[in-house]
């Protein structure tokens, strides 16, 4: 059960986004050859609707806790990085449907551990990376 080892990986976001690119390609390829399943998960940080805006401090603060909570919760064979000012992306390596939602509630749980609730809510989507569909 490779969830056992989940959090000893550290240095996921140092990488730069054309890195991250490059092994993005070098998945796309992986999985079209070999049939494997990974998932490309964005992470996008939403602002909570209230009357009072997040301070630049709150805002990197909670960046901050989000960097650390997937460094923490993803799994060794997953990658990730920053993408926008709000947004990470994390390619999930051959996980099980049925796991995705597990990793990515045990990041969730780690952020609000470290971090108020107030100003953002953490949500995210998931696309399975597939060889490209031949247009019709």
């Amino acid at each position: 059960n490779s969830l056992r080892e989940s959090g000893s990986y550290r240095g996921a976001l140092d990488l730069n986004y054309r890195d991250f690119a490059r092994h993005y390609e070098y998945m796309s390829q992986l999985v079209n050859r070999s049939n494997c399943r990974c998932y490309l998960v964005m992470v996008t940080m939403e602002t909570v609707i209230d009357n009072t805006l997040p301070n630049i401090e709150a805002i990197e603060h909670a960046l901050k806790c989000m960097e650390q909570a997937i460094c923490e919760k993803i799994r060794r064979v997953d990658i990730c990085t920053r993408y926008s000012s709000m947004q990470y992306l994390i390619i999930l390596f051959e996980p099980k449907a049925s796991q995705i939602e597990k990793i990515m509630e045990r990041i969730f749980m780690q952020y609000y551990k470290m971090c108020d609730k107030d100003f953002f809510k953490p949500s995210y989507e998931a696309i399975p990376m597939m060889e490209k569909q031949n247009d019709q």
